[in-house]
């Protein structure tokens, strides 16, 4: 089914677990399509066309919401992040197949040493939750230093 339509008629159970999660509202409406790309990616695990698709305000503030509610019921909250945290800091990722990407859009992707970039948003936002005490642990899969250049203490991450 196009993601490109508004919900004309009921939004499935599959369509609203597919862009909006397990605790999305089938009232919500499917994001926009903001870039096509029908190469697979993460062969060999299931992979899923590289579209590209953005929220619309109104639905991304009502996940905003509920996100903010959540972290402020946990107990132990982890964030689990892999190369996506780091896009935005000039840092390729192997899932990202379309060079047309919205990851590329403005940004130069970084060829030389990690330690030379800088945190992004996302970084600077978990090592403060960190800080705070909201966030127990970080698990990060990538190697550039970048949750502790943005001051998360070691020990969590």
């Amino acid at each position: 089914m196009d993601a490109k339509r508004a919900c004309e008629k009921e939004m499935t159970d599959a369509e609203c677990l597919k862009f909006h999660g397990l605790m999305g509202r089938k009232e919500w409406e499917l994001p926009k399509r903001v870039v096509q790309c029908d190469m697979i990616n993460r062969k060999g695990y299931n992979g899923t066309e590289s579209h590209e698709y953005l929220d619309h305000k109104s639905v991304l503030k009502a996940k905003v919401k509920l996100l903010a509610e959540l972290v402020r019921q946990s107990k132990n909250m982890v964030a689990y992040t892999g190369a996506g945290i780091s896009t935005a800091a000039g840092i390729g990722d192997y899932a990202t197949q379309s060079s047309k990407s919205l990851v590329h859009k403005g940004k130069k992707k970084h060829t030389g040493s990690r330690v030379l970039c800088e945190p992004t948003l996302a970084h600077y936002v978990l090592a403060r939750m960190g800080q705070e005490g909201m966030l127990k642990k970080w698990v990060n899969q990538n190697h550039d230093g970048l949750p502790q250049k943005a001051g998360m203490p070691g020990h969590l991450v």
